[in-house]
């Protein structure tokens, strides 16, 4: 099991690199590179 603060530093880190504003803005840029697609 991953904690919770670590699951926060790595969407911080995320945010970082892609200059994403939010958590909203990371998953849209997930979307949108084809990192995750749908079911």
């Amino acid at each position: 099991m991953v904690s919770l603060s670590t699951v926060k530093t790595h969407l911080a880190n995320i945010q970082q690199k892609i200059h994403a504003r939010n958590r909203v803005e990371i998953a849209a840029w997930a979307w949108e590179s084809g990192t995750v697609r749908a079911r």
